[in-house]
């Protein structure tokens, strides 16, 4: 699905919910405010967003036990919250760019599969870090309170942690 445009009338009260199929975001206002709710598999589809829209501002949220968020395109940076949902929320990037996240990540376990994911915020709260797929996986961090709580798991001989 493809969305654009200036979509102020999507505020923090509304959600939309990724399944399956790819969201492509043209702009970065095209959810307005709307928190995303992840809830696709690892193979369902995923976010991408253009050379236009390489913000995204709206709140994640994880839904049921493991859930999945896809990056398959172009480099982009989300500044809202993540909240892992009291679960395990995976981050699946295969569009061989970078993801940031510099909104607080809090509340589950943070998986981090594959691609380069940077944590940016400080006071994350997210319990454990497992970093390890199926592919190439690479974890940078801004500091110790982007790491959240707990325990680190380097699951994979080929994962890279590093500030």
């Amino acid at each position: 699905m493809l969305v654009s445009g200036n979509n102020s009338g999507l505020t923090s009260a509304s959600t939309v919910t990724l399944i399956t199929g790819d969201l492509n975001m043209e702009t970065s206002t095209a959810l307005g405010s709307a928190t995303i709710i992840a809830k696709a598999g690892v193979s369902d589809g995923g976010i991408r967003g253009n050379l236009n829209a390489p913000t995204i501002p709206n709140a994640i949220k994880f839904f049921g036990p493991d859930s999945y968020l896809n990056l398959t395109a172009n480099a982009l940076t989300f500044t809202g919250s993540v909240d892992l949902n009291a679960s395990n929320g995976h981050i699946y990037n295969t569009s061989g760019t970078t993801m940031t996240f510099s909104g607080v990540v809090s509340n589950g376990n943070l998986y981090v599969e594959r691609g380069t994911v940077v944590l940016s915020g400080a006071a994350n709260t997210y319990n454990k870090t497992y970093v390890g797929g199926s592919s190439d996986v690479a974890l940078k961090i801004a500091g110790d309170s982007s790491l959240g709580t707990g325990t680190i798991y380097l699951n994979r001989s080929n994962v890279s942690l590093s500030t």
